[in-house]
């Protein structure tokens, strides 16, 4: 069961026509899942119980589905082409309901990263639109002063730039995917390509500090 105001949420099991959750186009919010030698035993103790009380649980009136245990949760036998639910498990809260591997699991309904970051997604929009307003201005300077034009100040610009194509990538995918679980779910193909398009930025923001390094290193050795 999950706290706070996730607590009265809970996970659906579809016998007739189920949604699979697909991970997130990109970069994904919240925790990492338990992994390693406690996921496995997590997992063995849990499918342990949940056999056990399968067992001591009448099915309903045929045809129905089955009980089972899908890494997550225990699902009661259910009638065809009725929806089961239960109490979402206690979870660290971002995982990905792909690690089930089954396509009948729903927990879109017990996962809600736009609610636990929102505050903090906040901070990052109104930093990245404050020194996206910055470098725009400090580019407008340097080309409208075509006096400080030189090697160093080319430099600067391009530096400058992909700073500001890094930041505008930033507020577009905090606009577009982040705060759209339904985008997360779908990862349609223009929010794959604007995540390839903000990991281009980033790479050239490193490499344009990567030659800021090299020309001041150069000015110094030829200075001394």
């Amino acid at each position: 069961r999950l706290r706070g105001e996730h607590e009265d949420t809970v996970a659906s099991f579809s016998t007739s026509s189920g949604v699979r959750v697909v991970s997130c186009c990109g970069v994904a919010s919240g925790g990492q899942p338990r992994r390693g030698m406690e996921d496995a035993e997590r997992m063995a103790r849990e499918e342990a119980q949940c056999a056990l009380a399968l067992n001591r649980t009448a099915p309903p009136p045929a045809p129905y589905c089955a009980g089972t245990y899908d890494t997550w949760l225990c699902w009661p036998a259910t009638r065809a082409n009725t929806t089961a639910f239960v109490r979402c498990p206690a979870f660290v809260p971002g995982f990905s309901t792909e690690r089930t591997g089954r396509h009948w699991s729903n927990y879109t309904t017990c996962v809600k990263p736009e609610d636990d970051v929102s505050d903090i997604i906040a901070v990052y929009e109104a930093g990245y639109g404050v020194s996206l307003v910055a470098l725009l201005l400090s580019l407008a300077i340097l080309l409208y002063f075509r006096s400080l034009r030189c090697a160093r100040i080319t430099v600067h610009m391009n530096l400058f730039l992909s700073f500001a194509l890094n930041n505008a990538g930033w507020l577009c995918w905090y606009a577009l995917v982040v705060r759209s679980p339904d985008t997360l779910a779908a990862s349609p193909a223009w929010c794959r390509t604007l995540n390839a398009a903000l990991q281009y930025a980033m790479l050239t923001t490193y490499m344009w500090m990567l030659c800021e390094g090299l020309y001041l290193h150069t000015v110094l050795v030829h200075a001394f």
